[in-house]
């Protein structure tokens, strides 16, 4: 199995078994690159967690302030 991961404008794709670290405040995005179940274990390192669900292609950001 492996993932597609997105952080800001870098795409790239994650093998089975790889450890991906992204830098703090930049948006990012997984998503199953192959049919089938995809599991992953997310470590945030941070005492408060915030997510805001980035719009899927055609639609709109809808997180408050965030608006473009």
């Amino acid at each position: 199995m492996c993932h597609r991961t997105r952080f800001g404008d870098k795409t790239f794709i994650a093998e089975e078994g790889a450890i991906v670290i992204g830098p703090a405040n930049i948006p990012h995005t997984y998503k199953n690159a192959e049919p089938g179940r995809l599991d992953s274990v997310d470590i945030h390192l941070t005492d408060e967690w915030i997510q805001y669900d980035l719009p899927r292609e055609g639609e709109k950001l809808s997180a408050p302030g965030l608006e473009e």
